[in-house]
């Protein structure tokens, strides 16, 4: 496997850091994956998940959002906007990794918000489908108690405070990721999660909902029990927002190790599923769905 870093123009002038990962001497096509990543986590953290794709013959595209890692642009800390995570950057990059893949499909993986934003990009449509890890649209009553209070603290409290008093809001303090972040961002990422349809909500003003309702692509969606982050109710919001999409639905609740929200693309605990992953891809690329263990439309 080869990995190579690229920089990806967006339509603003933003310039986002990329790696590909491939297999050695690869031909000039072959199926590509586009990894969009979580909030807060860098595209280092997905390097591992990369290699085991590349290395079965796929091209693995990884990438930072504007406003993370080297992400480079003339923009100001205090003006970037969540929403163009997904209208410029996930978009820009979907356009790299069609042109990289000529005829081969292109798959999406989208963990968290990489799956939140994808009806945000005009180029998913031309996805040939997509792996979903713990996806759901946040909103803080959809927790349980006593978690529900910890998320309304997070999101009434800490994020309006914290981002009022300084343009770098300090996730890696609060937990919310490995790296600190845009107080711009964050202020968008709290107006989404105090809103019941989050970033479809009128209070978030993206106009974006027949986007969302068009998007029709095969989807596995993995949810793992011991996800904290990801309530059962605000996974199916998720669901429901995207009507369209042909999901097939994994649980996992019987874990032999701690996964949680991150756990899958590390190797230690997430590499027992990396097969399962790459069987549902192959059947994609095949024609057939395959065995489905659950199913929605």
């Amino acid at each position: 496997m080869s990995m190579t870093q690229q920089m990806v123009l967006c339509p603003d002038g933003t310039r986002l850091n990329a790696s590909l990962h491939a297999p050695v001497n690869a031909p000039a096509h072959l199926p590509v994956i586009l990894i969009a990543g979580a909030l807060g986590v860098p595209m280092r953290f997905y390097s591992r998940f990369a290699g085991f794709f590349a290395d079965q013959g796929y091209r693995v595209l990884t990438f930072n959002y504007r406003g993370t890692g080297k992400a480079l642009g003339t923009l100001a800390p205090r003006s970037l906007r969540l929403e163009d995570w997904g209208r410029q950057d996930l978009d820009s990059m979907l356009g790299n990794a069609l042109a990289l893949a000529g005829e081969q499909p292109v798959y999406l993986i989208g963990h968290s918000i990489g799956a939140q934003l994808l009806g945000l990009a005009e180029r998913s449509q031309a996805l040939h489908g997509a792996v979903f890890v713990g996806a759901s649209f946040a909103y803080w009553r959809r927790w349980p108690m006593p978690q529900r209070v910890k998320y309304w603290t997070l999101f009434k409290l800490l994020i309006p405070l914290l981002t009022r008093l300084s343009p770098s809001f300090p996730a890696r303090a609060v937990g919310l990721g490995s790296e600190n972040l845009p107080s711009s961002l964050m202020r968008d990422w709290a107006t989404w999660a105090n809103q019941p349809d989050y970033l479809l909500s009128p209070a978030a003003g993206l106009e974006a909902e027949a986007a969302y309702r068009s998007l029709s692509l095969k989807v596995l969606s993995l949810q793992f029990a011991d996800d904290d982050y990801v309530p059962a109710a605000a996974a199916e919001k998720l669901y429901s927002s995207y009507p369209a999409l042909h999901f097939e639905l994994r649980h996992k609740a019987d874990l032999p190790a701690p996964v949680g929200h991150f756990g899958f693309f590390r190797e230690v605990s997430g590499a027992r599923y990396w097969p399962e992953v790459l069987a549902w891809l192959h059947a994609q690329g095949a024609g057939s769905i395959g065995v489905q263990h659950a199913s929605r439309r």
